[in-house]
C-alpha cells in the first residue's frame, strides 16, 4: 500500500479522474446523495490517500486550510474503498502526517453521524449538536495536533543524554556504550511501546534484529492491526530489551538474577522495498536455529504479508540491576 499526498496542481488527469470517481460512487450513487461533489474546494486542498499494490486507489480524503484560522485545517470527503482491512486509520494517519507537514495544528471536520464513533477511537471530538446535509445526519468534531518528534538519528544509541531526555537517576548502575551495544545485539526479545488508541499506551514484545553499524533495531510484524495504526499516526517508539541475567554467587538471595536492560528511545520508518524487507526477515531468522532451507520455506509462506520497520534511536540508557 502506497500513500500520497498531492496539492490539486500536482494531480495527473488520471489520478484526478480517480478520486472524483470513487467519490461519486461513494457519496452519490452509494448513498444516493445528489449534490455536485467538485465544489471548488478541490483546487486548494492537499489530496491524501491510499493505492494498492497495483495502483488502485483504495482510499482518500481532501485537506484544506480554513479562511481566517491559522493553523486550522478542514478535512473532508473521507472514504474507504473496502471495510475491515485498516484502510481508514491508515488513510487518518496520512492526513495528519500532511496537515503536520504544513503547520496544522488543529483539524476539523464534519462527519456523518455513523461514522463519528470511528472518529473519537482515533482522538476527535464533537464540538457541536448533530444537524442535516444532504438529508444525511452530521456532527462537527474536531482534533488538536502535536507534531513529533525531528530530532537527527545519531549514527548509534547515544549515552549521554540530550535536553529531551532525561538523565538516568542512578547513574552507578548505568551501562557504558559497549554494555549497551552488547544487550542489543544479544537480547532475542523486548518491549516496543508506542501511543496507541485515544492516547493510551500500547505495548507489545518483538524480535529485534540489532544493527550495531547504524544503531537500528529491525522489526518485522503484519501489515496491519494495533501496533502499526498507532506507529503511522505518531511514529515515536521506544524499545526495551532485557539480557538473560547471571546468578552471582557473591550476592544472595540464591534465587536473584543480575540482569542488564537497554531502553531506546526513537522513531520508526517503515521499508518499502520488499526484497530489502524480506532481506532483513532472513538475518531476523538466523538469529534463531533455522536452518536456510526452513528460512526459505517461511519466506515463502509469510513473506508476501510481512511489514519490516527501524526505529532509529536518539538515545539509549541501560542499566545493571540485582533483583534482591
Amino acid at each position: 500500500m502506497q500513500a500520497f499526498a498531492k496539492p490539486y496542481a500536482a494531480l495527473t488527469p488520471d489520478e484526478l479522474y480517480d478520486l472524483l470517481r470513487v467519490r461519486a460512487e461513494t457519496f452519490v450513487v452509494g448513498q444516493r446523495c445528489f449534490y455536485l461533489d467538485p465544489d471548488g474546494l478541490d483546487k486548494t486542498a492537499v489530496h491524501v490517500g491510499l493505492r494498492g499494490d497495483d495502483g488502485t486507489l483504495a482510499a482518500c480524503a481532501r485537506l484544506y486550510p480554513e479562511d481566517g484560522a491559522p493553523g486550522t485545517w478542514h478535512v473532508g470527503r473521507v472514504l474507504a474503498v473496502r471495510r475491515g482491512e485498516g484502510l481508514g486509520r491508515r488513510l487518518m494517519a496520512e492526513v495528519e502526517r500532511a496537515a503536520l507537514a504544513r503547520g496544522a495544528s488543529l483539524l476539523r471536520m464534519e462527519s456523518q453521524r455513523q461514522a463519528a464513533g470511528f472518529y473519537a477511537r482515533l482522538g476527535w471530538r464533537e464540538t457541536g449538536p448533530d444537524f442535516d446535509e444532504a438529508g444525511i445526519p452530521h456532527v462537527r468534531m474536531e482534533k488538536p495536533l502535536s507534531a513529533p518528534s525531528s530530532a537527527p538519528a545519531p549514527s548509534s544509541p547515544p549515552s549521554a543524554p540530550p535536553p529531551a531526555f532525561r538523565p538516568m537517576r542512578r547513574a552507578a548502575q548505568a551501562l557504558d556504550d559497549g554494555e549497551i551495544h552488547d544487550v542489543l545485539r544479544t537480547a532475542k526479545r523486548g518491549v516496543l511501546a508506542v501511543t496507541g488508541d485515544g492516547g493510551r499506551p500500547y505495548c507489545v514484545t518483538l524480535n529485534p534484529l540489532y544493527d550495531e553499524a547504524t544503531g537500528r533495531l529491525w522489526f518485522h510484524g503484519a501489515k496491519a492491526g494495533h501496533k502499526i495504526d498507532a506507529l503511522r499516526r505518531d511514529p515515536r517508539a521506544c524499545f526495551t530489551a532485557i539480557d538473560d541475567g547471571v546468578h552471582d554467587p557473591s550476592r544472595p538471595p540464591a534465587w536473584a538474577l543480575t540482569y542488564r536492560s537497554v531502553v531506546v528511545f526513537g522513531h520508526v520508518e517503515f521499508v518499502d522495498d520488499h526484497e530489502q524487507a524480506l532481506d532483513i526477515c532472513r538475518r531476523l531468522c538466523r538469529r534463531f536455529p533455522m536452518d536456510e532451507e526452513s528460512i526459505e520455506k517461511e519466506i515463502r509462506l509469510a513473506g508476501a504479508a510481512v511489514l519490516v520497520f527501524a526505529l532509529v534511536p536518539e538515545h539509549a540508557t541501560g542499566k545493571r540491576v540485582h533483583e534482591a
